[in-house]
């Protein structure tokens, strides 16, 4: 999801992000008269190890990660659909709709921050 806005402490990896969403909604359009679906999938927070690699705590988390099965289904929903880009979740739709980018980038960075100070933090006994 940070492709729109950025992803504080993650720069280079929410610009590639959003290459990756310009190039495949591109795709979209060139490559449908001929046939081709192409659907950029916006993958919002899901349950996968990339959680705890980052050290966050799902409970704590603004917003509930979804379940990989749900985001794999919307997402093959909406490639069957020809749909260009598919953020799954209703939640995330509303959230996305109603939060602004500035905001959704603030909080993402706090969390983020959160996140990187308690990793750095040695273990206390």
């Amino acid at each position: 999801m940070g492709a729109v806005g950025g992803i504080p402490y993650l720069a280079v990896e929410s610009g590639t992000k959003s290459f990756v969403q310009s190039f495949g909604e591109a795709l979209h359009v060139e490559l449908g008269p001929m046939g081709v679906n192409v659907t950029v999938l916006v993958v919002p927070p899901t349950k996968t190890a990339i959680i705890d690699k980052f050290g966050l705590d799902p409970a704590s988390m603004p917003m509930k990660p979804m379940s990989v099965e749900q985001c794999v289904y919307e997402g093959l929903h909406a490639l069957t659909r020809n749909r260009s880009t598919c953020l799954p979740g209703r939640v995330n739709r509303v959230m996305k709709a109603l939060i602004p980018a500035s905001l959704a980038r603030a909080m993402m960075g706090n969390m983020l921050a959160k996140a990187l100070l308690a990793r750095a933090r040695p273990a206390t006994a």
